[in-house]
């Protein structure tokens, strides 16, 4: 069954780009973009079964890894093979990297600034003639500055580097990165003395496959940093882990959630607890000093604006500035309940951690899937590519929750004016959050044993 599950992956992620390739700028082919997010659902059900399976396995056959990088290969050439850049994200990261490699400050303007010629910035104005109305039209939210920090931009840059203003280039490196994540996984796996087959879990996710090789997003690069980060926790190299962890911090910010992961792994070694913290807290300092510029007004800065007042697929956050309606009026109740999901997040992050310095590496993985998980579901904005780096600790600790995440994510991607849309996304949340807190309730059931061991 499991063989035949590599198979039928292949066959519906082939049949879903298909038919999303024919659908795009066809609006009178409305079944097809409805087929293309079935065979992608479906594909999510199938990579959850083989989640099942793998994870009893203990060894490791050659017949066995021998399948699991062909239907990884697989995978990955027919994504490559049917870009369309519907998503408008890389858009952004083509302008970014032409802008960065050029030595220029991309937090200075906007895309719009520069379209319309208001910057008195000549290089810059060049920049977007080179890009082409092509590339400037389709940025998204074009009014904003862009929202990427430092080390992000250092990977638009070398994209730009390989061919300016080229998805493919694009799409090279997100393979590169692919690729080291699936090679420190390796190593981690044999390290451990892990069966290999579980690779499975990570190569074989088709969220991750469409998100990166179909719509072209970036945040496979923060499978890398988290695979690095769980390998040196493991390995007890503090500095390491600190610097790991605030490159995931240069690429994307919310990976300081499992600075309490970082610290609680070393609390019973004050000296490599120190070390840790240091290393993350400086190395984050000097990112955050390079990306201040990003911050400002509101009306033009997309970091200020995606931390105010961005909203997308939320469903307990909603819940939560419910709440706070009651007892703050106006925009104040969104901002309040900001706050206290962040104070969620971090309190179930503390949780996590408390027995951090005896969890062996599958535990560790475990853990900080449900730190990010737990992130993402409280969060007010929830895109199914956010999830890509849960794909990553997935290769660790094959966790039947990342299976139902590339289950039930894609239909996030419904058109937002779907009549009962509020439903439909209600049905992708309760069941994650029914997985977390079985986990949790476990986990305290294993506290209070008395043999208490993680």
């Amino acid at each position: 069954m499991w063989f035949a599950s590599g198979a039928d992956l292949i066959l519906l992620t082939g049949l879903m780009l298909v038919a999303a390739k024919l659908s795009v700028g066809n609006s009178n082919q409305t079944w097809l973009a409805w087929g293309s997010l079935v065979c992608y659902v479906l594909a999510g059900g199938v990579y959850a079964i083989s989640l099942l399976l793998v994870r009893q396995f203990t060894g490791t056959d050659r017949a066995g890894l021998a399948w699991v990088l062909v239907v990884a290969i697989a995978m990955r050439l027919i994504g490559l093979s049917f870009p369309v850049l519907a998503e408008s994200d890389c858009y952004r990261y083509m302008f970014d990297g032409a802008v960065t490699a050029n030595g220029l400050n991309p937090y200075q303007y906007s895309p719009r600034q520069v379209i319309e010629g208001t910057t008195d910035n000549e290089p810059l104005e060049t920049l977007a003639a080179q890009a082409g109305p092509v590339v400037m039209s389709r940025i998204s939210h074009p009014h904003l500055r862009t929202i990427y920090p430092p080390l992000a931009q250092g990977l638009f840059a070398a994209a730009y580097y390989l061919s300016p203003f080229n998805p493919g280039a694009w799409a090279g490196v997100l393979l590169c990165l692919d690729l080291l994540t699936a090679l420190i996984l390796v190593g981690l796996l044999r390290s451990a003395g892990l069966s290999l087959l579980w690779l499975c879990a990570y190569l074989w996710n088709p969220l991750l496959v469409i998100e990166t090789y179909f719509h072209l997003h970036m945040d496979i690069a923060l499978g890398v940093c988290l695979a690095g980060f769980i390998w040196a926790l493991w390995r007890g190299r503090s500095i390491l882990a600190g610097l790991v962890l605030a490159g995931g911090v240069g690429l994307k910010l919310w990976p300081m959630v499992l600075a309490p992961l970082l610290l609680g792994r070393f609390i019973t070694n004050w000296r490599k607890c120190l070390l840790a913290a240091v290393a993350a807290g400086t190395t984050t300092a000097i990112i955050m000093l390079a990306f201040l510029p990003a911050f400002g007004q509101i009306s033009d800065s997309g970091m200020t604006a995606y931390a105010s007042n961005w909203l997308a697929n939320s469903f307990a956050f909603d819940g939560i500035e419910r709440l706070c309606r009651i007892f703050v009026t106006g925009d104040a109740s969104q901002t309040v309940a900001r706050f206290i999901s962040i104070g969620l997040i971090m309190a179930f992050s503390i949780f996590q951690a408390r027995r951090a310095s005896q969890a062996g590496v599958t535990e560790l993985a475990r853990s900080a899937i449900a730190v990010i998980c737990v992130m993402l579901v409280l969060g007010p904005t929830v895109y199914p590519w956010y999830f890509l780096p849960l794909a990553a600790l997935g290769g660790i600790a094959p966790w039947p929750i990342v299976g139902l995440c590339a289950l039930l994510l894609p239909v996030t991607h419904l058109p937002r004016d779907l009549p009962g849309r509020w439903f439909i996304i209600a049905c992708v949340h309760i069941p994650i959050w029914l997985a977390l807190a079985k986990h949790t309730l476990n986990r305290l059931k294993i506290r209070r044993s008395p043999k208490g061991i993680l």
